[in-house]
């Protein structure tokens, strides 16, 4: 089986623009701290994991539009007007087309559902590893699917066996989680009262906690949570188009100055 590698590129723009001082530019004086983090933390994990393959989904401005017209509140808490973070995703993705790995920025769809139609459709005859903070993808976590999280520094695989460890249930129950505590990360709440550890007992206790359940507080929320569950599930189903590019030494041979030069971005 080959090792394919997903990489979640607003989620690791959001993080390198936010983790690398804005003071990191050029002599030009274009920003580049979002640029660096990016292709650092992909070069950690491409050293790391040693992929076979790689590909990088990014939102695009309308593939939200779906969601929202549900949901008006959906993702509203994230930056949307960082004009220094967005005008570096150009260079990103220049610098992404020179080191030869593919991405897919599509119109309809959020990368959620890109990324989960991905992994799921290639898991049946290989490892996938998503890169990404967002803990939602936890819920696509198989056999063949981990969630590749950098903590300080650190690469943290989470497989199935991991995940089990740190929350007491199967990952298959992740989504339910979720929709009954909230997810802060897209600005859904949960049911008001109950937080992560009520949740977990809920999960524990029962097994199928949307028919069968005690506890009063969530039977009287329980339309709420169905209708979280609805909208929090990744679509696995989607069917795209789309290019895994086969790895290559590139990413581990050339540091970050050493592409904008290529580039003819530094100065």
């Amino acid at each position: 089986m080959e090792k394919i590698l997903i990489i979640d590129g607003h989620n690791l723009l959001y993080r390198s623009y936010y983790g690398i001082p804005s003071s990191a530019k050029l002599a030009n004086g274009t920003q580049v701290n979002a640029y660096y983090g990016f292709l650092s933390m992909l070069r950690k994990v491409a050293m790391e994991l040693n992929p076979t393959s790689i590909i990088t989904v990014f939102d695009s401005e309308s593939g939200t539009a779906a969601k929202l017209n549900t949901n008006n509140q959906y993702k509203q808490n994230r930056p949307t007007s960082e004009k220094a973070m967005f005008d570096q995703l150009s260079i990103i993705k220049d610098a992404l087309q020179y080191l030869d790995i593919s991405y897919i920025e599509h119109p309809d769809y959020e990368a959620d559902d890109v990324i989960g139609s991905i992994a799921t459709g290639e898991s049946l005859n290989n490892d996938i590893f998503i890169l990404s903070q967002d803990k939602d993808y936890y819920q696509l976590i198989s056999s063949n699917i981990s969630i590749i999280h950098v903590n300080k520094g650190q690469i943290v695989t989470i497989t199935k066996d991991v995940f089990f460890e740190k929350y007491g249930f199967d990952c298959s129950r992740y989504i339910e989680f979720i929709a009954i505590k909230g997810d802060p990360s897209d600005n859904i709440p949960g049911i008001k009262g109950i937080g992560s550890k009520a949740a977990t007992k809920l999960i524990i206790k029962n097994k199928h906690i949307l028919d069968e359940c005690d506890f009063e507080l969530f039977v009287n929320n329980i339309e709420s949570a169905k209708l979280n569950i609805k909208f929090l599930s990744i679509n696995k189903d989607l069917n795209i188009g789309y290019n895994l590019t086969k790895a290559n030494s590139k990413i581990l041979e050339l540091s970050s100055n050493n592409i904008l030069k290529e580039l003819k971005l530094y100065s």
